[in-house]
């Protein structure tokens, strides 16, 4: 018996569990399925199919590439049982170096000898001094499964299901609301203004113009899992 494995990447690139998430946080345009041989170091036997790549679009969310990638799976995975015995090697794909994973938390100092989340996880959180309208967009598309990106004002977790860039230009202090409408909120990102379409996970969570996010909620208390 060869134990076999699903994996939404091209192998060795985004091993881990968090592979679709990864590539959408990255800005990766393309997407590729692996079958592989199981070993006991994580998604890291050889690979037997590759399915040419899918197109990743800016508007894809986790969920959405899922379900796109599913079928596929399957179709890939029952091409390798049924001709297993005649499969021809699948060369290996270059890859940069460092190989991008996609590890759910890692922790590592950073520059400055601070402890940081470096993991794909370390993103679902919006670090609004450091993070741009583009990672807030990405972060909000790659967590939708969960409730997209998350922040905090006060004790009360706003959880973002989409953002997009309406300024290029800085206004105010990091995570500042500028603006309140029916459309959402218009909030200072590290370089732009960006619009957040979202809520409060409590009924008592609220914020005015000129109030600030800062999240503070540590990441494990924000998982689902």
């Amino acid at each position: 018996k060869h134990p076999i494995n699903v994996h939404p990447s091209d192998l060795p690139r985004y091993r881990g569990g968090f592979p679709l998430e990864a590539q959408i946080l990255a800005g990766d345009r393309k997407l590729y399925v692996s079958v592989h041989h199981t070993v006991p170091r994580i998604d890291a036997g050889g690979v037997l199919a590759r399915r040419q790549p899918l197109k990743i679009k800016r508007s894809d969310t986790m969920t959405g590439l899922l379900t796109r990638c599913l079928p596929i799976g399957a179709g890939l995975a029952a091409g390798v049982v049924t001709h297993f015995e005649r499969l021809a090697p699948v060369p290996p794909l270059p890859v940069e170096d460092p190989v991008p994973h996609a590890w759910g938390i890692r922790r590592a100092l950073d520059a400055s000898g601070r402890l940081v989340n470096t993991g794909v996880l370390g993103r679902l959180r919006i670090e609004w001094p450091l993070d741009t309208a583009r990672d807030i967009a990405r972060a909000a598309r790659a967590f939708d499964m969960i409730g997209g990106a998350m922040t905090n004002h006060g004790a009360h977790l706003y959880r973002v299901t989409a953002a997009r860039t309406l300024e290029n230009a800085v206004r105010g202090a990091p995570g500042e609301v500028l603006a309140r409408s029916d459309a959402g909120l218009d909030v200072q990102a590290k370089d732009a203004v960006v619009r957040l379409e979202g809520r409060f996970a409590d009924a008592d969570g609220h914020i005015e113009v000129g109030e600030r996010f800062a999240s503070t909620e540590p990441i494990r208390r924000l998982l689902p899992f």
